[in-house]
């Protein structure tokens, strides 16, 4: 039996849609990261291009988070953390009080 090509792309098109089904995701409660828009990685409270979702949480436990979305911590400065994401040139300035992030802002990627 022949499938028109029509047909065969559908098969092969549904095929490649359910392999996403299997991508890890991230949930609030912590796990693997997931992929966001345009192939940016997505975490409870920011992505790999912007960490204003930061502002609030605490600090303690953050750094590994961060550092799996790609970003090193290249300087600090009294209460502000300066975390630079090479891979998208996305730099943040962190400033913490009381062990949150009270300010987060994303920032030239110079000031990194």
């Amino acid at each position: 039996m022949t499938f028109p090509r029509a047909s065969a792309a559908l098969v092969l098109g549904l095929a490649a849609l359910s392999a996403c089904d299997q991508m890890p995701m991230m949930t609030a409660g912590g796990g693997a990261p997931a992929m966001g828009g345009a192939g940016t990685v997505q975490a409870s409270g920011g992505d790999s291009t912007d960490l204003t979702g930061f502002q609030g949480r605490s600090v303690d436990g953050s750094a590994a988070t961060l550092s799996g979305l790609g970003y090193d911590n290249t300087r600090n400065s009294g209460q502000v953390a300066y975390w630079y994401n090479s891979m998208t040139a996305a730099c943040a300035r962190m400033e913490q009080s009381g062990g949150v992030y009270s300010s987060v802002v994303m920032v030239p990627h110079g000031e990194c």
